[in-house]
């Protein structure tokens, strides 16, 4: 945020900017500290060019924005997708130039696991799509039929198909072609480009060369290593892009790269669970000899205490009478066929 100004009318006036993805370049926790930092403002000037990012990020910016009792006055830099429209949506006037653009389309995202969470992953999807669309008509006053096939479609509209369709109250003069991608390293992952946007990501328009690419940050390690990957799981639920801290992989690469990372951690958990489970198993079956025991002890008319009294066998006492041997014996098969076959000799 740009400090407090002073208008000339008196007002107080707020310069804000939204520039690249929400939920990474653009976090609502830090945008909500700076806009109660800057205290008692009238109006708020806000100036965006992002291709979209993290759904609930953007909600929640939106929802600063539509409880905020200051006039705020948004405006296109070159382009609002995704999220980002939404957010332009929550402005009360909202300016785009003739040749910058405002993109709609349905939420994207990633998910892993069995059916049942890949069916819970579908359902919230499509309610966010919903909630996105219903707020759009709202808004722009258009039938909610109409919103929704421009999401599905994955609508483009320039400054006066905009105005035309409700997305914006003023057109404004066209802006420099080169400030229409720049910065937006992900534009590539948004569906159906107009031409000349796809001219400019391809770097075919000499008046706009594509910015160089950005060095690569070092990977995480340890403990912050787990928090990026948790970073990353929360933007790949997002309306349209899921970026990486310094990566330009595409979405499908990053999806790949965290599936692999969850496998490895969910097979050093499964395995010591495994070794729990086993040990578990083991101490069972030690419990049930241990009740075995003392059933037999307590068959033959022994307590466990006196049991252990008893004097150890001598070479000439080891061979023990048939009785004694099925006094022995725990209940069970062996002893059953071991009491048909000595029957008589033990009700004798």
């Amino acid at each position: 945020m740009k400090p407090v100004a002073q208008a000339g009318n008196g007002k107080n006036v707020l310069n804000v900017e939204i520039f690249g993805v929400i939920g990474w370049d653009v976090d609502a926790a830090a945008f909500s500290r700076e806009l109660k930092a800057a205290g008692e403002v009238d109006e708020i000037n806000l100036s965006i060019h992002s291709e979209g990012g993290n759904v609930l990020d953007g909600w929640a910016v939106a929802n600063m924005l539509l409880n905020h009792k200051a006039k705020v006055r948004g405006r296109v830099e070159g382009l609002a997708a995704s999220m980002a429209s939404v957010i332009l949506m929550a402005c009360d006037e909202r300016e785009v130039p003739e040749n910058a653009y405002v993109m709609i389309h349905n939420v994207s995202g990633g998910g892993w696991g069995g059916g049942e969470e890949m069916r819970r992953m579908a359902d919230l999807i499509d309610k966010l799509t919903d909630d996105i669309a219903n707020f759009l008509s709202n808004r722009t006053g258009q039938e909610l039929d109409q919103i929704k096939a421009w999401m599905d479609a994955d609508t483009y509209m320039n400054g006066a198909e905009a105005l035309e369709h409700g997305f914006a109250t003023e057109v404004l003069p066209a802006v420099e072609a080169a400030a229409l991608l720049d910065g937006l390293d992900a534009v590539g992952r948004l569906g159906n480009l107009p031409e000349d946007l796809a001219a400019l990501e391809n770097g075919t328009d000499k008046g706009a060369p594509k910015p160089p690419a950005e060095e690569p940050a070092e990977e995480p390690t340890g403990h912050a290593k787990r928090l990026s990957m948790l970073a990353k799981l929360r933007g790949l639920l997002s309306g349209g892009a899921g970026k990486g801290e310094g990566s330009n992989a595409e979405p499908a690469q990053n999806l790949s790269q965290l599936q692999a990372q969850l496998r490895q951690e969910r097979e050093a958990r499964e395995s010591a669970e495994n070794r729990a489970d086993a040990a578990e198993l083991e101490n069972k079956r030690l419990q049930q000899e241990t009740r075995d025991f003392d059933a037999a002890l307590e068959e033959m008319g022994l307590s466990a205490a006196a049991a252990s009294d008893l004097p150890a066998n001598s070479a000439e006492d080891e061979v023990l009478s048939v009785k004694e041997q099925f006094a022995a014996m725990p209940k069970g098969e062996a002893r059953t066929a071991f009491f048909k076959k000595h029957q008589a000799e033990l009700e004798s």
